[in-house]
């Protein structure tokens, strides 16, 4: 599943990182904060959260967007739709599960992990280090 491809992928590229899980079920940021400070993570906020959408890009071909963003900031639909057209829209929860691999509040910041190609849009606002679920809501990375 997306879980396994994504640690290969983190192995095989040498990316520092560290897991923590089983932990109850993460579906939204504020939950995901509170469950790794309360598994002894420091330094974990909403800001360092990396929160994964997935987009339907607003164009006649089928093409996916993983908007990447600091948990605690909105997506700004003006700019993404400026950038790739006015009806791009949030992907429904069986399209989450269909390109990513994951339920919804699963999804790891990462579209190479995806069973279906996705583009990745990265804010530069993200801290050097993020953590984010991955692929699982009951494991964080």
């Amino acid at each position: 599943g997306t879980y396994e491809r994504l640690l290969a992928l983190l192995r095989r590229e040498r990316a520092a990182f560290a897991e923590l899980g089983p932990h109850p079920p993460c579906r939204t940021s504020e939950d995901a904060v509170r469950v790794r400070l309360e598994g002894g993570w420091e330094g974990v906020s909403l800001h360092s959260g990396a929160k994964a959408m997935l987009l339907r890009a607003g164009c006649k071909d089928e093409r996916w967007l993983l908007a990447v963003l600091p948990a605690d900031l909105k997506l700004s639909w003006k700019k993404v739709r400026a950038l790739h057209g006015k009806s791009t829209r949030m992907a429904t929860e069986e399209e989450v599960q269909e390109v990513t691999g994951c339920l919804p509040g699963a999804v790891p910041p990462l579209s190479a992990a995806f069973p279906r190609p996705a583009e990745c849009l990265v804010d530069a606002r993200l801290p050097e280090t993020i953590n984010f679920n991955c692929g699982l809501r009951t494991r964080s990375l």
